[in-house]
């Protein structure tokens, strides 16, 4: 057992790694790949599991940018994922689940996408 922490930049990571971390939260938006990669990279350097929480309501981001970083970090080797929802989300969901089941299908190594993917509620639910 041991802290998570939760960092947004890369500089955040070697903060964490130095107080004694052994996992990290990494906060971003899914427009913001490379960011999301760097920091993804930094943890993984520094040896510490790390699961990404995007800032982007899910039913509104764009499927294939979603494809793209959940590729990158499946590739660094991310535990879990997760989207933000809000109660529209829940109330019609057909857009959150295009979004899953875009994401859902990239190949990755390891654990499934499927299996990693989450949902984390906005202030309005």
């Amino acid at each position: 057992s041991g802290t998570v922490a939760r960092v947004v930049g890369a500089a955040d990571v070697a903060a964490a790694a130095r107080v004694g971390a052994v996992a990290v939260r990494i906060d971003c938006s899914v427009a913001d790949r490379s960011e999301a990669s760097a920091v993804a990279a930094a943890a993984s350097e520094h040896g510490l599991a790390f699961d990404v929480g995007f800032s982007d309501a899910a039913a509104d981001v764009d499927h294939v940018a979603a494809e793209l970083v959940v590729g990158e970090l499946a590739d660094l080797g991310v535990r879990g994922l997760l989207f933000k929802v809000s109660s529209d989300d829940i109330d019609d969901d057909d857009d959150l689940r295009e979004v899953f089941s875009a994401v859902g299908g990239v190949d990755a190594p390891g654990v499934p996408i499927r299996r990693r993917l989450g949902l984390s509620a906005s202030e309005d639910v």
